[in-house]
């Protein structure tokens, strides 16, 4: 199964002088509101470092504040999710979402488990409210998310709408880009493949996905060269992959 990306990595863009990681906010500031988030913050710096014994010792911290918060509770997900506990995981992010349903990171994040476990609708459920909070500044990623669950669906025209929407609201994405490639390949549509193909190809490193498009493009366009190009990168970057796999199947002898 193709793991959609942790959304713990968009979550985890913090400013790096949050606070030093000696310090203890409670010694300093009295505002338990304000030591909540220094240490939720801290915490989820430490999940990012996978430094997880000193994420739990801070985020447990947080918890003797509130342990209802939203913020919170999504860290401890996310920590979870790292350790492989997928129960502890969708317990926090199911809290986070209870209590605050406007916790499109939470949303995002719990989607990425569900996806991962393979259960699909349901990650389309929760992705889909997240794309109405419009407050938040990474729909794009939500949408994204979203045609990544569809594709797996089996439900193409929803995955194009989801794709072409996150492009929209942010150009550079290169996966939704080489989704697109995939998805007009697949319909026949070769010369808009090719233009999503060529645009993520500009910005994106080569991917085993990305030359088993541009493969199968080739063979339907005909440009021998380009075609023994991908075949090559393939054969040569990618061996061991599922996408040389199909490859090899289909390859003339």
């Amino acid at each position: 199964m193709k793991r959609l990306t942790l959304f713990l990595l968009l979550a985890l863009t913090l400013s790096a002088c949050v606070i030093e990681s000696t310090t203890d906010p409670m010694a300093k500031n009295r505002d338990e509101g304000k030591a909540l988030r220094a240490y939720v913050q801290l915490g989820m710096a430490y999940i990012q470092d996978r430094e997880m014994t000193q994420a739990s010792r801070v985020l447990n911290k947080a918890a003797k504040i509130n342990s209802d918060d939203a913020a919170l509770n999504n860290a401890y997900g996310l920590f979870y999710l790292l350790e492989e506990d997928n129960k502890k995981a969708e317990e926090h992010f199911l809290r986070a979402i209870r209590s605050d349903a406007e916790f499109s990171a939470a949303y995002n994040n719990y989607a990425t488990l569900l996806y991962n476990a393979g259960r699909y609708a349901e990650a389309v459920k929760y992705l889909k409210v997240a794309t109405r909070q419009y407050r938040y500044d990474r729909r794009f990623q939500i949408y994204e998310s979203l045609g990544n669950c569809y594709i797996q669906l089996n439900e193409q025209d929803k995955a194009e709408h989801a794709y072409l929407k996150a492009l929209q609201l942010f150009p550079r994405l290169p996966n939704s880009m080489l989704g697109l490639a995939e998805l007009y390949l697949e319909k026949g549509n070769y010369a808009l493949s090719k233009q999503y193909l060529t645009q993520h190809e500009a910005i994106a490193k080569p991917s085993a996905k990305q030359l088993w498009v541009g493969i199968r493009l080739q063979r339907q366009l005909g440009d021998v060269d380009k075609l023994a190009s991908y075949e090559l990168a393939l054969r040569r970057l990618f061996p061991g992959s599922p996408e040389y796999r199909e490859y090899e199947k289909t390859a003339t002898p």
